[in-house]
């Protein structure tokens, strides 16, 4: 990292030679193509499907022209994965997606990853609730019983965490 305010202002400051292109025109179209023939799956359809009724319940409008739309985005989230069908993981990218407003997007986020990646889920809730805990600690430092209680908190958050990552399913193979 550059130490000095000088230095970092000269980063900012001096003209930056142009972007070349490392990927061709060609093939960005080739991708694409390959993209398009990515087939959705039973299990991805139904996973739309489970979005597209959370939405409803939640009362997130998602147009027919919107699902339509976001068929390409999937496939190429896909296409990135190396993955040879669209399935439940792939809909993950739907996150960005299918909201209009600052208040949908927590919902949809949440409501999509119920469905792409429940795990992903389960961490970000927990993460939510540690930072919650680190809020109120932060707003009262010196009142011990409250900060007890939010260190306790915080280390059965971690514990959670902890379990869910010691679950099979959810170790990576290297």
């Amino acid at each position: 990292p550059i130490s000095t305010e000088e230095g970092f202002e000269r980063l900012l400051t001096v003209p930056t030679p142009p972007v070349t292109a490392t990927v061709t025109l060609d093939e960005i179209k080739a991708a694409r193509l390959e993209s398009e023939q990515i087939p959705l799956s039973k299990n991805g359809l139904a996973g739309i499907h489970e979005i597209r009724r959370s939405a409803a319940k939640l009362g997130i409008r998602i147009s027919d022209r919107r699902w339509k739309q976001m068929i390409p985005v999937i496939r190429a989230a896909a296409w990135l994965d190396g993955a040879t069908e669209i399935d439940k993981p792939q809909l993950g990218i739907l996150v960005h997606g299918l909201w209009e407003t600052a208040e949908e997007r927590k919902k949809v986020v949440d409501m999509v990853l119920d469905v792409a990646c429940p795990i992903l889920r389960q961490v970000l809730e927990l993460a939510d609730q540690a930072s919650e805990q680190l809020k109120i600690a932060k707003q009262s430092p010196k009142d011990k019983p409250t900060l007890e209680e939010a260190w306790s908190k915080i280390k059965s958050i971690s514990m959670d965490m902890e379990t869910i990552a010691e679950q099979p399913q959810n170790k990576k193979v290297a």
